[in-house]
């Protein structure tokens, strides 16, 4: 609902995280439909993309051992292929959010998977280019921040070393309350940053394309 609430925030130009409340609940409730829908799309054509191939070109390697290097080469060049296309894919169908977090409304646009199409014909050169930025950022980003949870993890490490060297019997260490409460706190702390610093980026991420929405697709269907 958070999400939602955000993606409409945007496209009425309003500033900061909107309030987290009661209705925010139930706006995430009321769109569970559509998400469940899309991830169904999202998965079938997952499966397609990766997995058919993958196993017509196993079965047929089995078949004929010679080609079977051959095969292996397709495979790998494929999957890479594979997920250049599934990423590309990606930003558009955060356009079907935006569109339903305008009044919250359902209609038979969102629910037809064709619509990616059309969003692609209106706005697919500067949604790539948001799209590489935020992978590159988000490379650097979770860099920093897996290097930032070192520093918890090596304090985990620490109090687990001490526990040990002071503890009267090696074999009861891991119960003691002291590291079990210590290993707690710095872990919570490492999934904070995680989860902040991730959040950060998606949510900046959906600035930038709720911009292009209002100027390539919001703009587009009101002069239709």
């Amino acid at each position: 609902g958070l999400f939602f609430d955000f993606c409409n925030s945007r496209l009425n130009n309003c500033v900061g995280i909107p309030k987290l409340t009661v209705e925010t609940f139930v706006k995430g409730l009321k769109a569970l439909p559509l998400s469940i829908v899309w991830s169904i799309y999202l998965i079938v054509f997952g499966l397609i993309l990766f997995i058919l191939p993958f196993v017509f070109f196993f079965t047929s390697a089995m078949q004929q051992p010679l080609i079977l290097f051959a095969s292996i080469l397709f495979v790998l060049f494929w999957f890479l292929f594979a997920t250049a296309v599934f990423y590309l894919v990606s930003p558009f169908l955060m356009f079907v959010y935006l569109k339903y977090s305008e009044n919250y409304e359902y209609s038979s646009e969102l629910f037809n998977p064709l619509v990616l199409i059309s969003f692609m014909k209106k706005s697919f050169k500067p949604v790539v280019l948001i799209a590489l930025k935020f992978i590159l950022v988000n490379i650097v980003v979770g860099t920093l921040t897996s290097i930032i949870n070192v520093i918890p993890l090596l304090i985990s490490t620490f109090i687990i070393i001490l526990a040990a060297i002071y503890s009267s019997s090696g074999e009861n260490v891991i119960y003691s309350p002291f590291i079990i409460i210590g290993v707690l706190i710095f872990s919570v702390i490492a999934i904070i940053l995680q989860a902040y610093s991730t959040a950060i980026v998606c949510y900046a991420y959906i600035d930038n394309l709720s911009d292009v929405y209002k100027e390539k697709i919001k703009q587009t269907d009101n002069i239709e």
